[in-house]
């Protein structure tokens, strides 16, 4: 009968990153694994794997070593001392040399989570004639001073980097608080970060001169919100370039009288004389205005004219000052030579939009469509770039 004698068995380690240690209480061996993160070095998983050593001495029945001769050990995981549930088992064929012997053991990934885990012996030596011994009890699975330090340390050090090579759907995972489900359309999500977390702050970016939190995307959504976004400061982003388009249907005559043909997409001057009509815009506080873009059908020798207007707001009427043209076209057309397009006008006067101080609008001028000349306005498009929301 092999029985464990002289020294205990102890087993010390617990996760370090994916591996534990084992060694005799007399005999320990300093593990093998490099500190946490040092500066500039790269922690890469799946280079460091999931094994670890379990290093032993075999006793025959009366006391003499097991020398030379194959033995098979069968190791199983547990998650409680007695009883409970079989994480996972390893078959190893070893040969003892004066009874001592060591043998790397593998139970795989997601097994050792924090919680307690005991593992179970069995052996049968020589291999194959020999009986079957279990031995006394179970082995706690303890944490090794460098494990403690991963579990506890809470931060890595600096010039750390977290490589996931093993195909899994999170690179690094940090959770904070009581544990919860979250939508079935979140839990299948893939990242290199998740922040978990029931009722606080799943994660939290911060700089004193930087960037808190940066994300960067080539096809996908550098940072994508389900909800709610609250920002304290000022969003911005790289400036994107819009539009705001009028057609025809949004100018009124400056006159009740006039008599004028709108159908919404064209607008005609059906009077006698050059009229007014004008529109309201509402564009984006701090966007920079870029071009204006005045469309028409112009077949009169008389002008027509489109401009976009600033007016300083806040003044007693006595007191305002003149509207400020700050951008405008003049048609280039003629009876005899009839031009349907656009004219563009790309020198703003005052190209930032401040709608703190100024009100804006479009006006046009149109002579009569009247006695061969043709003048049909179609509308309006003013582009602009913008870096914030508004």
């Amino acid at each position: 009968m092999l029985k464990r004698k002289g020294l205990p068995l102890i087993l010390i380690g617990v996760i370090v990153g994916l591996f534990v240690v084992i060694a005799w209480t007399s005999r320990v061996q300093p593990a093998q694994a490099q500190p946490l993160a040092p500066e500039s070095q790269t922690i890469v998983p799946a280079a460091v794997g999931t094994a670890f050593t379990y290093q032993g001495r075999l006793l025959g029945s009366g006391g003499e070593p097991v020398d030379g001769v194959p033995c098979r050990f069968i190791f199983t995981l547990w998650d409680a001392e007695t009883g409970g549930n079989n994480l996972g088992g390893v078959d190893e064929v070893v040969v003892p040399q004066n009874g001592y012997f060591s043998v790397e053991i593998d139970f795989g990934q997601n097994v050792f989570t924090g919680d307690p885990r005991w593992m179970g012996v069995r052996v049968r030596c020589p291999e194959p004639q020999g009986s079957w011994e279990e031995l006394q009890g179970r082995i706690p699975i303890r944490p090794a001073p460098y494990a403690m330090f991963a579990q506890q340390a809470r931060t890595l050090l600096p010039g750390a980097v977290i490589r996931d090579m093993s195909g899994t759907k999170v690179g690094l995972y940090a959770q904070s608080g009581m544990d919860w489900t979250p939508p079935l359309f979140i839990a299948t999500k893939v990242g290199g970060v998740w922040g978990d977390s029931q009722s606080n702050d799943g994660v939290i970016g911060t700089s004193r001169h930087g960037n808190g939190l940066y994300g960067y995307s080539e096809t996908g959504k550098a940072l994508y919100a389900d909800g709610d976004a609250h920002v304290e400061g000022a969003l911005t982003w790289k400036a994107k370039t819009s539009y705001l388009s009028l057609t025809a249907a949004a100018f009124r005559p400056s006159e009740a009288s006039l008599t004028y043909e709108n159908l919404g997409y064209y607008l005609r001057n059906m009077g006698a004389r050059t009229a007014f009509w004008f529109a309201p815009v509402q564009l984006p506080q701090g966007a920079e205005l870029k071009q204006l873009v005045v469309c028409w059908k112009d077949g009169s020798d008389e002008d027509a004219s489109a401009g976009l207007v600033r007016r300083r707001l806040g003044n007693a009427p006595l007191a305002e000052p003149s509207p400020e043209t700050i951008a405008g076209v003049v048609s280039r057309g003629s009876r005899h030579t009839v031009i349907e397009g656009c004219e563009v006008d790309d020198t703003i006067a005052a190209p930032l939009v401040d709608n703190d101080q100024y009100g804006y609008y479009l006006y046009l001028q149109l002579p009569p469509h009247t006695g061969g000349n043709v003048m049909e306005f179609y509308g309006v498009q003013i582009q602009y770039e913008v870096e914030a929301p508004y």
